[in-house]
């Protein structure tokens, strides 16, 4: 049986024995995570105490964002350098192609 005490808050009673507390952890609208309590009693959080997962859900959802964030930036950053060196290997190779043509054209004599 699930009873709805809020707008993203479930309580769960699974055969009388576990209830389990969900709050969404949001971000703007999206749902991002879950903060779930359980306790192996019948109806051990009271209203208040859901109320209390509403500060920890947010600040969980708003932790999660920022690692995922950080996971992207250190993702870019790992590709851009790798792009620099592919980069910079290109013009290497470039370099090195340039001064052995003037190397094997060095002793032509061009004139008018």
């Amino acid at each position: 049986m699930l009873i709805a005490v809020g707008k993203n808050r479930l309580w769960k009673k699974i055969g009388g024995r576990l209830t389990i507390i969900v709050y969404g952890c949001k971000i703007r609208k999206e749902v991002i995570g879950v903060l779930r309590l359980e306790r192996d009693e019948l109806n051990p959080f009271s209203m208040e105490d859901a109320e209390l997962l509403a500060p920890l859900a947010n600040a969980a959802a708003i932790t999660l964002s920022k690692a995922t964030s950080l996971e992207l930036a250190q993702e870019e950053i790992v590709e851009r350098v790798q792009a620099e060196e592919a980069l910079l290997e290109s013009l290497r190779l470039i370099e090195q192609a340039k001064q052995e043509w003037e190397a094997s054209t060095s002793h032509f004599a061009f004139g008018i």
